[in-house]
Order: C-alpha cells, then sequence, then structure tokens
C-alpha cells in the first residue's frame, strides 16, 4: 500500500501547477466519501487517509456527504477549487453507473475528475439471515423464485453498486420485477421495522459486473 500511495501522491502533485506543488500540502485534505459513514467504502477510504496522512504530514478529514448513489458527494468535488485540498475516495457508482443511469448526471465523471490511483477492490458478498431455511446458494435461489414477494433485500441506495449488484443477481436468477427493492441505508433512517417483518433480507456489498468482478475504490 506504501509504494501504492506514493504514486498516488505524486500523481496528485503532477496535477498541480508548479506554485501549488511546491508549497501543498500547507494544509489539511478533504477527502470526500459520498457514501454514509461505516459503509465499506468509507472503511477503506480511512485506512488510506491515515496513512496518506503519515506520508504528507498533513490531516486528512474525511467528508461523508451521501445521496443518489454516490453522486451528490461527487459533485461537491466536480464543482469545487481544483487546488489539491479535495479529493474523491470514488467508486464504481460516482464515476461510472452515474453516468449511465440518469438523464441529467450532476457531473461529466470523464472530464470533471484526473484518476490518480486504483486503492482498493471489494469483492461482492450476499449475506443472508441464519434462520433462513437454505444450505447453499442453490437452496436460496429455489427459495428465492418460491417466496420472492415475500423477499426484501438492502443496499446504499438506489444506483449505488450493492443496488445493482442486486438486480444483475434477480436478473441472472430469473426473478426481477417481484423481487421487492428495499432502500435501506445502514443507517437509523432504515426502515427497520419494514425489514423486521421481511421473510429474509439479503445484502449484497460491493458490485457485481462482467468486466470488474467487484467495487474498485479510486482517488480522485
Amino acid at each position: 500500500m506504501v509504494r501504492t500511495l506514493w504514486v498516488a501522491i505524486g500523481s496528485a502533485l503532477a496535477l498541480l501547477s508548479p506554485a501549488q506543488a511546491q508549497n501543498w500540502p500547507s494544509k489539511p485534505i478533504t477527502m470526500m466519501v459520498s457514501f454514509t459513514a461505516g459503509s465499506s467504502i468509507d472503511v477503506a477510504g480511512r485506512i488510506v487517509a491515515a496513512r496518506m496522512a503519515e506520508i504528507l504530514g498533513q490531516a486528512i478529514v474525511i467528508e461523508n456527504v451521501g445521496g443518489a448513489g454516490g453522486m451528490v458527494g461527487a459533485s461537491h468535488v466536480a464543482k469545487g477549487a481544483s487546488d489539491g485540498y479535495q479529493i474523491l475516495f470514488g467508486n464504481s457508482a460516482t464515476q461510472t453507473y452515474s453516468q449511465s443511469l440518469y438523464k441529467a448526471p450532476l457531473y461529466n465523471a470523464a472530464t470533471e475528475f484526473a484518476p490518480i490511483a486504483l486503492v482498493a477492490e471489494t469483492p461482492p458478498v450476499l449475506i443472508a439471515r441464519n434462520d433462513l431455511p437454505v444450505n447453499n446458494l442453490k437452496d436460496f435461489i429455489a427459495y428465492a423464485k418460491t417466496n420472492q414477494a415475500k423477499m426484501y433485500y438492502g443496499s446504499a441506495g438506489g444506483g449505488s453498486a450493492s443496488h445493482l449488484a442486486c438486480v444483475l443477481f434477480n436478473a441472472a436468477i430469473g426473478v426481477l420485477d417481484d423481487f421487492a427493492f428495499e432502500c435501506a441505508r445502514f443507517s437509523q433512517a432504515c426502515t427497520r421495522a419494514q425489514i423486521a417483518a421481511a421473510e429474509s433480507w439479503q445484502t449484497v456489498k460491493g458490485s457485481t459486473t462482467a468486466s470488474t468482478g467487484g467495487e474498485r475504490d479510486t482517488v480522485f
């Protein structure tokens, strides 16, 4: 990780003007994580930020701004000053899915960001209640098809990597419109009563696509 972070920092310096690079960083840097505190990407961001702070000798302040599958927080960085003091710990949702799922994305990921480094990759994980009467994935798929009207799944929100992973999984097993989508944000805002009343609750962390095989976290 140390080598990767040095490469990332060197890349960041190359994006600044000579005058900016000479004095950078002279104050704390804000790292935007556009998902809730405690999420997988937030944890990864804090690990990276801690080591970056040691290397740079300046504090890295984590700012969590969620919404629209990570697009709200990412837009703050896209529209902010390009002085190297506000960076985005982005992922597949902020840089890829947001550009395809919305008619009018809040930013252009290709032109308003400069990628620094790929620092983490999170594999998807399917988790079900321990009292669900299944023993393996084959059993789960059979159970889901039979009881789809009673089942719910949680994700980080519409358009997020975890949401799309669930959609892809449903499509792969032949369960589409009838499998209820419950937008559980893993916070106190989650509708706990609905989750408790559900027959089961499955959670997928990360994204599942043919090209990536997992959620990729990148510093911008």
